[in-house]
């Protein structure tokens, strides 16, 4: 019903005409009568709870669409009062700590709030020798992904869909790639304290390796495990992903899972989409551990124009 890119598509989400704003009728839609009586017969739980866009099945638990926007919203909507207040009171702090920490840097107070607030984790982990174990439960776990996926793609399985979270249309390709530097360097400076979930899986799923075997269809299984098994380090942080190095992932982007790929924690959406076009794309990135701030980095990432 709709392509997961539907908060930058023109068109309908059900008949794929060109949007109008039609009084009445959702955005999201045609205004012809059909689709509006189609879109206000859908029952709620199949309507995001914020913006009415309809919910593709994956979402129907969480009542709400993807998007970023839409998610925080309904969170805020959800979360009690004396919780939302902590949350405001956290940000608020980290404000205080950026203006502070700018004054003492020579930033002009006129530029200060242009330094985006993100409040991260901190992964405390350490990198230790890769276990044996670790490297065959990873192994065994890939095999048996690649053959699930084999079976789906002799069937004639298509190609998973991406469902990446929906790029900004209103700015350059120059200025999204400087805010992925951004995001990047804000992974680097929490040192991926999600990414310790990958554990002996690394979040590779059988839809990891059937995008791969519609790429390579040529490659045997053999081939394709040994791939994966070429990029694992002699070192890993000991609690994290088997591909967590001190440094990043040593897995690169197009082989790694969806959620990898996909995943921004609630750090990141604070800056996430937030650089109108021409603005600077700067960030202060702080730790919160426990009730604490700890640390502060102020990072800007230059773009390139022309």
């Amino acid at each position: 019903m709709r392509a997961p890119s539907d908060s930058v598509r023109a068109t309908c989400v059900f008949c794929d005409s060109p949007r109008r704003v039609v009084h009445g009728s959702p955005p999201m839609l045609c205004g012809a009568a059909p689709c509006v009586h189609r879109h206000a017969a859908l029952p709620a739980f199949r309507k995001c709870r914020v913006c009415t866009t309809p919910l593709l099945p994956a979402e129907w638990a969480r009542e709400v669409c993807a998007e970023d926007g839409c998610r925080l919203a309904w969170l805020q909507r959800r979360i009690p009062p004396a919780m939302r207040q902590s949350w405001e009171r956290r940000i608020l702090g980290a404000e205080v700590r950026r203006n502070r920490a700018a004054g003492q840097r020579g930033i002009p107070a006129d530029e200060r709030a242009s330094w985006r607030v993100s409040v991260l984790p901190r992964n405390r982990d350490r990198p230790s020798a890769l276990p044996a174990r670790r490297r065959e439960a990873f192994e065994a776990h890939l095999r048996r992904n690649l053959a699930e996926a084999r079976a789906r793609f002799a069937a004639g399985g298509p190609m998973p869909s991406a469902s990446l979270p929906a790029s900004r249309s209103d700015v350059s390709p120059a200025e999204r790639d400087a805010e992925a530097a951004l995001l990047g360097a804000g992974c680097a400076a929490c040192r991926g304290n999600c990414c310790k979930e990958g554990g002996n899986h690394a979040f590779n799923t059988s839809d990891t390796m059937l995008a791969y075997l519609h790429r390579f269809p040529e490659q045997d299984d053999e081939s394709i495990v040994a791939r994966w098994l070429s990029y694992l380090q002699p070192r890993s942080m000991t609690y994290g992903c088997v591909y967590q190095v001190h440094d990043g992932c040593a897995l690169p982007r197009d082989l790694r899972g969806h959620t990898c790929n996909a995943y921004y924690c609630e750090g990141l959406k604070m800056i996430r989409g937030r650089y109108a076009p021409g603005e600077p794309v700067r960030a202060y990135f702080v730790h919160r551990e426990d009730d604490r701030f700890t640390g502060g980095q102020f990072v800007q990432i230059a773009v390139r124009r022309g």
